[in-house]
């Protein structure tokens, strides 16, 4: 998942670090899940999935989208190869 996250994020290619924060982010939805509201969890996966999810990664810790799925690329999906 880091390398596919790093391979579709400019901003993550150029801070491969970052990757780590998407994935935290990610684990946090799933684990928070079960403790507290689902629907709420689920609309957070959803905007994560869908690139409405921005992370401070751009240039002056500016938000820009995290993207799970390259939508203008559907080969470069986020599964490892």
């Amino acid at each position: 998942m880091r390398e596919a996250l790093i391979r579709i994020n400019p901003e993550i290619s150029a801070n491969p670090a970052l990757a780590d924060e998407v994935i935290y982010k990610l684990r946090a939805i799933f684990v928070t899940a079960h403790q507290t509201d689902l629907v709420r969890a689920n609309e957070e996966f959803h905007a994560l999935l869908t690139g409405e999810k921005t992370m401070p990664f751009g240039e002056n810790n500016r938000h820009v989208p995290v993207r799970l799925i390259d939508f203008d690329t559907p080969g470069n999906e986020l599964l490892v190869r």
